[in-house]
């Protein structure tokens, strides 16, 4: 469904927002002041049957805690009836279990670990430690949904009771859920990012018409956001995207050029390798790459 041109209720909103950036269940709030069929409803055609949501979901992992919570909450009501579409989607992304799997499992060889910190297998996530710890499965990379205005208020806190979602814009991006992945830190979005995006769009002057180079630009968050305040202008604008880790820097072009984001819009954008502690060493530096010389 396409919710582009819909004007919803705030705490509906606030749902579809959680989902979409991976907030946890338990620090979303179910609408306690809007009637129940509203907000099942809203679930079914703002979230299970959302366009955006199916071509870039958040990972199954976050998916299954997310209609985990929402099912709950719904079942607590008296005599009201859950749309079997909640209930089949939720089936889907359970792990695949049955007789044989079971049995296939059974018959795998469990290492036993002295310590916690032990490395653990595919067959173990699940199991335990002698210590009794649980191991799991590190978060798996997801799709991630941003919602943002032009008049840069990240939490909408607007008076109005209601979100006009044909005023909004998206940053969608695919990144890590871990601290540390592949062994970088820069898979992922940090919060400064956050406040550095909200800042520019509230200032989009410092950008628009500007020749841009960004440093470190990780997933692409802050990038996508400057290319997207630059289509807005009608003023020659360009972005470089820099980092120095290869497989960060790949990253960083996929998101970019992800067809629901505007930066994929962009003719000016360029993502290049850039180690900027060469500039320290002065043999290397003059000789660094002669296509510096555009910016």
């Amino acid at each position: 469904m396409d919710v582009a041109e819909e004007n919803i209720p705030r705490d509906l909103f606030e749902l579809l927002r959680g989902f979409s950036s991976l907030t946890p269940p338990n620090r979303l709030c179910f609408p306690a002041n809007i009637s129940p069929v509203l907000v099942h409803d809203f679930l079914i055609n703002f979230i299970l049957l959302n366009s955006h949501i199916r071509d870039y979901p958040p990972s199954r992992e976050y998916q299954k805690n997310f209609w985990k919570w929402a099912i709950t909450h719904l079942e607590s009501i008296e005599e009201f009836e859950i749309d079997s579409r909640i209930y089949d989607y939720y089936v889907e992304l359970m792990p695949h279990s049955g007789p044989y799997v079971s049995h296939v499992l059974s018959m795998l060889p469990v290492p036993t670990y002295t310590s916690a910190l032990g490395p653990p297998q595919p067959h173990m996530f699940g199991r335990t430690c002698d210590l009794g710890l649980p191991l799991r499965a590190p978060p798996s990379p997801s799709y991630v949904t941003h919602f943002w205005n032009l008049e840069g208020d990240p939490h909408m806190t607007q008076e109005s009771e209601s979100v006009d979602m044909a005023r909004l814009k998206t940053t969608t991006l695919f990144e890590s859920r871990t601290t540390i992945e592949s062994g970088t830190t820069g898979l992922r979005t940090w919060r400064a990012g956050f406040l550095l995006a909200q800042y520019l769009i509230l200032r989009p002057e410092l950008v628009q018409g500007k020749r841009v180079l960004e440093l470190g630009s990780g997933a692409g968050f802050l990038g996508i956001t400057v290319a997207s305040l630059q289509t807005f202008s009608a003023l020659n604008s360009s972005l470089w995207m820099t980092d120095v880790n290869g497989t960060v820097l790949q990253r960083c072009r996929e998101n970019i050029g992800l067809p629901c984001n505007l930066s994929s819009a962009h003719p000016r954008v360029q993502c290049v390798h850039l180690d900027w502690a060469i500039s320290l060493d002065p043999e290397l530096s003059p000789n660094y790459g002669h296509g510096w010389m555009e910016i």
